[in-house]
């Protein structure tokens, strides 16, 4: 059986993947299940259709988490889905303009990016693009600095709580 390119479901979160039926007919299918008799050679692998019940609490997390990893491109200079650019060289696209990228990929004539500007989507070259600097962006800052303080935060809880083990075992 070939690898299937799995992704989570963004109504619920479940693990699922593109299958195509006999009939060509295209559905999503969930994780894998052994159907079969008692002898090795008579099992087969059927994947079962997904029945989505939509999760709200795991879409807001998503969302917070998609948010913290574009801040953290934004402030690494990485271009990728979510962060802001500003165009720096091309035709197609005015230089100097801001947009937020909302595909990046390769195509025939090397590494794309997709960008939404004034409502409408152009591609351009990923060389024509430069991640705009984090300063111009206060909300990413806040985010940034909440997840910080947020890790540090855990990390002492840990080293406290590591600290008071050895000292009751000593």
């Amino acid at each position: 059986m070939r690898d299937l390119k799995t992704f989570p479901c963004r109504d619920c979160g479940a693990q699922v993947a593109w299958m195509t039926s006999k009939s060509g007919k295209r559905y999503l299918a969930q994780p894998w299940e052994w159907v079969g008799g008692d002898y090795a050679l008579h099992t087969k692998l059927i994947p079962q259709g997904h029945r989505c019940i939509p999760d709200p609490e795991w879409r807001e997390k998503k969302a917070a988490a998609d948010m913290l990893y574009a801040a953290g491109a934004q402030r690494n200079g990485t271009i990728c889905k979510g962060v802001t650019v500003d165009v720096v060289k091309g035709r197609k696209v005015s230089v100097g303009t801001r947009a937020e990228v909302f595909w990046v990929g390769d195509s025939g004539y090397g590494p794309r990016v997709g960008l939404m500007v004034d409502g409408e989507k152009v591609y351009t070259a990923l060389t024509n693009v430069q991640a705009s600097p984090l300063e111009d962006f206060p909300h990413l800052v806040e985010i940034l600095e909440a997840e910080a303080a947020e890790r540090r935060k855990s990390m002492e809880q840990d080293t406290a709580a590591i600290t008071r083990m050895r000292g009751e075992t000593a």
